[in-house]
């Protein structure tokens, strides 16, 4: 049997959850181990994301134009419809 109540950080107010988050991250810069994103960083990051994000798409269309059944959002398609260029 599985227990419903919230713990941790679920049973914490958002305003809490900051202080915490906030603490941490003061703790990790006077430690040195913490990161600061230059904008480049940011920007090679962003379009690697970007890419992998557009490939993901393009294999789950390419399995759908090869014959699958079930389109990317999940949607089933009935075959006869697909010879039709419907879905």
């Amino acid at each position: 049997m599985t227990s419903t109540s919230k713990r941790g950080f679920a049973s914490m107010t958002p305003e809490r959850r900051a202080e915490i988050s906030r603490m941490g991250a003061l703790a990790a810069h006077a430690k040195g181990t913490a990161h600061r994103w230059t904008s480049d960083e940011a920007r090679v990051v962003g379009r690697k994301g970007g890419k992998v994000s557009g490939e993901r798409k393009r294999a789950a269309f390419k399995r759908y134009d090869s014959g699958g059944d079930i389109l990317p959002d999940g949607r089933h398609v009935d075959p006869l419809m697909r010879k039709r260029g419907k879905s």
